[in-house]
């Protein structure tokens, strides 16, 4: 049972066989989590529907399905339903801020590691300075850039490779920041 939140949160196609195995031992034992878990699985597929009308269609389903003993899953519905233009909205435009949210994420980690960081230090920090803000992927770190390339309109550093590292606007005017991060 240690653990087992973990194992509920996960989508079940980001699960292991060995990860599926434990969940239905789990299961086994407390039919209400495997009630929980197959409502959950439900409305998360619902946003794999292509079309608002089916989307609907299947949230009225998904919804008429909740049993009473479940009041937690009403709660949802009715949040649902309170924002229901805004949500099924994604079906017409799906587009969403996941990616600005975990953008605000990362500078909120960094911002509470620095406990106090004026505005220019923090900036910095985003913008050049961690390595939750730097490329993992591009197979570099600071230490092997070799050039900054100056243009009119911009300024980057290339690797040894001589892939662009990152795009740096205005680097030397953060310099004084950087260099002391």
């Amino acid at each position: 049972m240690k653990n087992i939140s973990w194992y509920m949160k996960r989508g079940s196609e980001n699960l292991t066989y060995e990860d599926q195995c434990r969940l239905m031992d789990v299961f086994a034992k407390y039919p209400v989590l495997a009630e929980i878990h197959r409502f959950k699985e439900d409305i998360r597929d619902m946003y794999r529907i292509k079309t608002r009308i089916e989307a609907e269609a299947f949230y009225a389903d998904w919804k008429a399905r909740i049993p009473a003993s479940l009041p937690s899953y009403n709660s949802a519905a009715r949040t649902i339903d309170n924002w229901h233009t805004e949500i099924f909205n994604y079906f017409d435009y799906p587009y969403t801020n996941a990616l600005t949210e975990g953008s605000n994420s990362v500078i909120r980690a960094i911002e509470r590691m620095g406990r106090g960081y004026t505005f220019e230090l923090l900036r910095g920090r985003v913008l050049y300075g961690t390595p939750a803000t730097t490329r993992r992927d591009a197979g570099i770190s600071n230490k092997r850039c070799t050039s900054v390339v100056r243009d009119t309109k911009l300024e980057y550093m290339t690797s040894q490779r001589g892939k662009i590292y990152t795009s740096i606007p205005r680097l030397l005017a953060y310099w004084e920041y950087l260099k002391d991060l």
